[in-house]
């Protein structure tokens, strides 16, 4: 189903910093994934779209993002 999967190395195709996928919205079925996966459609997002996670210098940071807006880096 997901393009992308848990653990890929992934950029904004406008650049940015390297963000690990931590999730694919829709790809897992069992709770409390389905809360969570619900609370990002709230905000926007669909099934196949990614939830990433980096740092910015020590400060860990996590947002969505539609998949055509990601390429995967390794």
């Amino acid at each position: 189903m997901a393009k992308f999967k848990r653990g890929q190395v992934v950029r904004l195709r406008s650049g940015g910093p390297d963000m690990t996928v931590k999730t694919v919205i829709g790809e897992e079925k069992k709770m409390p994934f389905t809360l969570i996966d619900e609370a990002w459609r709230q905000k926007g997002l669909l099934d196949g779209d990614v939830i990433c996670v980096w740092f910015e210098g020590n400060t860990s940071k996590e947002d969505g993002f539609s998949a055509e807006l990601l390429d995967i880096t390794r």
